[in-house]
């Protein structure tokens, strides 16, 4: 009697172990598989395709005349990907508060006659867009010369 409850064990013990190797062995092969056949896209690379759909085409439309064409910095070029390299090297938005951007502040202050709609238009895709992604910052490091500051009286 014991060997026929050992022998029925044993049986359903063997088709659980096959049945766990076929579904774990699967399920490694779909892995693999998918895995090897997608890439996922770079934090910059998505930076670049918000910043296409948010920011990109407010500057087209109000800033291509001068900085799209000869002024610079040309921000404001057909190329999303040129004008995304250009806004973060030259630190032209500010991430933690959007309203405080050189875009914003320009506008704002009378910059070509532009109005309160395109600053709050500036402000709102800068929001979109440093909200959606985490917008990389210039890598640049800004000199700074002893001879920008004053000196300052030592303290007795």
């Amino acid at each position: 009697m014991r060997n026929v409850q050992f022998i029925r064990f044993f049986r359903i013990f063997i088709i659980f172990s096959a049945l766990g190797f076929v579904v774990s062995g699967c399920g490694n092969f779909v892995a693999t598989n998918l895995s090897s056949t997608t890439n996922p896209i770079s934090q910059s690379e998505l930076s670049i395709e918000v910043f296409s759909k948010t920011l990109h085409p407010v500057l087209k439309n109000n800033c291509s005349g001068c900085h799209g064409a000869f002024q610079e910095p040309k921000f404001a070029v057909s190329d999303s990907e040129l004008a995304h390299d250009v806004v973060i090297k030259n630190n032209l938005i500010s991430k933690i508060n959007p309203s405080s951007s050189t875009f914003v502040e320009k506008i704002k202050s009378g910059h070509n006659g532009f109005g309160v709609a395109v600053s709050d238009d500036l402000y709102a895709q800068i929001s979109s867009w440093v909200s959606q992604v985490n917008v990389p910052v210039s890598e640049e490091v800004v000199e700074i010369k002893p001879t920008d500051f004053e000196p300052v009286d030592a303290v007795t």
